[in-house]
């Protein structure tokens, strides 16, 4: 896993989530991307033509396509193994063997303005063919190339886009988590700093995930509880978190047995 320190550039067009269960919402934060970071709809079609006419009679949808290209800041490990079929990481050691069907989750976040953010999610992807580290005098010591391949489910979407506005404003140092959406700002409720105790929403499922971060300017000082009281935090340190940086983040899952409750899964501190 990627961190953000002082070793790492935090600059780029887009930030790139992925699961490695295919299908299910992105989650662990990779990295920025450096440069465009572009996707592509490609389709082939091919016409049918007819004697009686100078145009095709119809035209074939052959095969819909699906590209998503970025060029990632942190070429970690961790990260040449997850874009790289048939990789196994140990440690700090990987090792290339033959390629596999293993598909990933993928959500690509780019800012629009303020607190708008685009989500470009597949929820089946794959790499799509070599992988390539790209060594460089200045600036960012390492790049990694990706391509993602989106895969075709029957009954499922491809690739979905949306722009929500992700901001929660603090009420009485309780959130409202956004239907459906993963990703959310902390903004405070009133000056530039406040407490996340609790957070509540319509429709919570069982082991869903959210993301955190606070926003620009804010420190949002998320509290530990632990005992189990209705939309209550349990930190894995057991103490206080406090997000003064708009790149830290913390990923939480929710536990709806009894009071329905949220566990730390991951942090990223700036």
């Amino acid at each position: 896993m990627a961190l953000l320190d002082d070793a790492n550039l935090r600059s780029g067009g887009a930030e790139i989530y992925t699961n490695s269960t295919a299908g299910s919402a992105a989650y662990a934060w990779v990295g920025y991307t450096q440069g465009p970071a572009t996707v592509s709809h490609e389709e082939t079609a091919r016409d049918i033509p007819v004697e009686q006419s100078d145009h095709p009679l119809k035209t074939v949808t052959d095969d819909l396509g699906l590209r998503l290209r970025a060029t990632l800041l942190e070429p970690t490990i961790a990260n040449i193994g997850k874009f790289t079929q048939g990789t196994t990481v140990t440690a700090s050691v990987l090792t290339l063997g033959e390629s596999t069907d293993d598909e990933l989750a993928v959500d690509m976040l780019t800012k629009v303005t303020g607190t708008t953010y685009r989500i470009q999610r597949i929820p089946y992807a794959r790499a799509d063919g070599n992988v390539e580290l790209a060594y460089q005098q200045r600036g960012a010591e390492t790049l990694l190339p990706i391509v993602l391949r989106g895969m075709y489910r029957e009954g499922s979407t491809t690739y979905t886009m949306w722009e929500p506005d992700l901001a929660v404003v603090l009420s009485t140092d309780a959130a409202t988590r956004v239907a459906d959406q993963v990703h959310h700002i902390i903004q405070a409720e009133t000056g530039v700093a406040d407490d996340l105790a609790t957070i509540t929403g319509a429709s919570l499922t069982n082991l869903e995930y959210i993301v955190i971060r606070p926003d620009l300017g804010d420190t949002i000082t998320v509290k530990h509880d632990g005992g189990g009281a209705a939309g209550t935090i349990t930190l894995a340190d057991t103490t206080d978190f406090a997000m003064n940086n708009k790149d830290d983040r913390l990923v939480l899952q929710h536990l709806a047995a009894g009071n329905g409750t949220w566990n730390e899964i991951e942090r990223i501190t700036a």
